[in-house]
């Protein structure tokens, strides 16, 4: 029993979250049949003022069925507190009555932190639905918050260099998938802090080493990918991968187009305190952003805003990102975010970096937003991020209709009636 609020929370099961505000580097979308293992309960006004047992009888019916399912995960919301339905009554009798391991995500309002209850939510499912005895499989891993897309190009070149991969957890979730999680040899991590925190109560139950890495974006980036993870696997170096000829392909179409876009630059605006945090991958949703701006060729244009109390020694932060004048990079600082316009308009650059969705202080200056949904990890990934960006550089759209960006609907009329500034 969940509002549609609620449920955007569980990316492991619904559909493209619901933000206006931001963008992330995936969408998760539920499993095709998601509906035919999937029950609302008590969502009618009568069931929630009087109560029924639907959900004893939804359990029974499950545990009867010809294909009983293997995990049964329940997930409440603060509907059921704030009526003061007892939701546990007949979660703990099942329990003690069926084989069938159930989770029970507990919706704890706003007093307690959401990390704080995926994080005991994972460590439930790992330890509900994991063997007594898990055998280890050698040179096996199992990935935690590695990119859907690239999943399965990751999969075919580890099986090349003699590693198996049993699985990818998070942000999807199966069964499998958690039991591979036990089985595995060596758990490769998405560096993001979220993936890190949420897992953490799990880890503390692995008896295996968890290796964290930045996701494989760019052809550099996805070859020290493989290399970090035969080193933790094998103990050596991966073979030379750049000789299997698909990737060789894809390295030279790579390189072709990061000679177009070489002399290209792009902006990113950030608050000065904190900024190599928050443009590292730990934050960035594990994509590491800088380093795959330098290998596209792209110049930086790197804009901070600096209170009158904070540090703007220019050499200190060129050193932490590793700024580079002599292949175009830049530093400029500001002290007035009522100068954001001016300095969006001004920049030599066409393409500016946002998370924020539908970024109107970027289109209304004739520049592009480029976002985290233009960049694919894996090889061939790697050439599609090169191409949207050569094509978003090549466009001309926001420059020519920036004005319309200041006011979207101003000059728009409603089946020929008046303008809507009359």
């Amino acid at each position: 029993s969940c509002d549609r609020e609620c449920f955007n929370l569980f990316s492991f099961i619904s559909d493209s979250r619901e933000s206006w505000a931001t963008n992330s580097p995936w969408q998760t979308k539920p499993v095709p049949d998601l509906f035919r293992h999937y029950y609302n309960l008590n969502l009618s006004s009568q069931s929630t003022i009087l109560g029924d047992e639907r959900l004893e009888d939804c359990l029974e019916q499950l545990c009867n069925s010809k294909r009983p399912p293997e995990l049964i995960i329940f997930f409440d919301s603060c509907l059921s507190k704030l009526v003061g339905e007892d939701l546990l009554g007949p979660i703990e009798r099942f329990r003690r009555t069926s084989k069938i391991p159930l989770v029970f995500y507990d919706i704890r309002l706003s007093q307690f932190p959401y990390l704080k209850q995926l994080r005991d939510f994972w460590k439930d499912v790992y330890q509900q639905s994991i063997p007594a005895v898990a055998t280890t499989i050698p040179k096996s891993i199992c990935c935690l918050g590695l990119h859907p897309l690239v999943v399965g190009e990751c999969k075919k070149i580890l099986k090349l260099l003699g590693i198996t991969n049993l699985g990818t957890l998070f942000p999807n979730l199966s069964l499998a998938n958690i039991q591979a999680l036990a089985s595995c040899d060596t758990v490769i991590a998405n560096s993001w802090e979220y993936v890190r925190v949420m897992f953490s109560s799990l880890f503390e139950n692995l008896d295996k080493p968890v290796e964290r890495l930045a996701l494989p974006y760019g052809i550099k980036g996805t070859n020290n990918w493989f290399d970090s993870v035969c080193r933790s696997v094998l103990g050596a170096k991966s073979p030379a991968i750049d000789s299997i000829s698909e990737i060789q392909a894809l390295t030279d179409e790579f390189m072709t187009i990061q000679r177009q876009l070489a002399g290209h630059r792009i902006g990113i605006f950030a608050r000065r305190r904190g900024i190599r945090q928050h443009l590292s991958d730990r934050l960035r949703f594990g994509v590491p952003l800088v380093p795959l701006f330098r290998e596209l060729g792209l110049a930086i244009d790197l804009n901070l805003f600096v209170s009158e109390d904070e540090d703007n020694d220019h050499r200190q932060i060129e050193d932490e990102l590793k700024l580079d004048s002599a292949r175009g990079d830049s530093l400029n600082f500001y002290h007035d975010f009522r100068q954001l316009p001016e300095l969006l308009r001004a920049g030599d650059f066409q393409l500016v970096y946002t998370e924020t969705f539908r970024d109107d202080r970027i289109t209304s200056s004739g520049k592009t937003p480029l976002t985290l949904n233009f960049l694919v990890p894996g090889y061939r990934g790697a050439v599609q991020t090169a191409r949207n960006l050569k094509s978003l550089i090549e466009s001309s759209f926001h420059f020519r209709y920036a004005a319309y960006f200041k006011e979207p609907f101003a000059h728009f009329n409603l089946a020929g009636g008046e303008d809507l500034n009359d």
